[in-house]
């Protein structure tokens, strides 16, 4: 928990706060902070050291179960894949572009 606890989230920044937690998880599984397997903590949690809403916790599991760097349970929790690697560079790099473009749309009001 200490290692979630330094995870620091820039709330004016133009990408999204789901997106700068998962990419920092992302980074402490790489690195093996969380193990294969290892269950991650659950979404309150996590929202509460952090200080952001569940819904930001939700997306960000999303988020790397959709970079296969975790899978869910369903009534269990979420769990490092044991993989833990990027499933396609070029697909990641698309959607953080399309995230700040949409995230750059709405600023402007359109």
């Amino acid at each position: 928990m200490k290692d979630i606890i330094s995870i620091k989230l820039d709330k004016s920044s133009d990408i999204a706060l789901y997106r700068q937690l998962g990419e920092a998880l992302a980074k402490l599984i790489e690195r093996g902070v969380f193990p294969p397997h290892a269950k991650l903590p659950p979404i309150r949690t996590m929202s509460r050291a952090l200080k952001v809403n569940n819904v930001t916790v939700v997306a960000a599991y999303k988020y790397l179960e959709t970079n296969s760097f975790a899978y869910s349970v369903v009534g269990s929790g979420t769990y490092v894949a044991k993989t833990g690697r990027r499933s396609n560079d070029i697909e990641l790099l698309e959607r953080m572009v399309l995230d700040e473009l949409e995230s750059k749309i709405k600023k402007l009001g359109i």
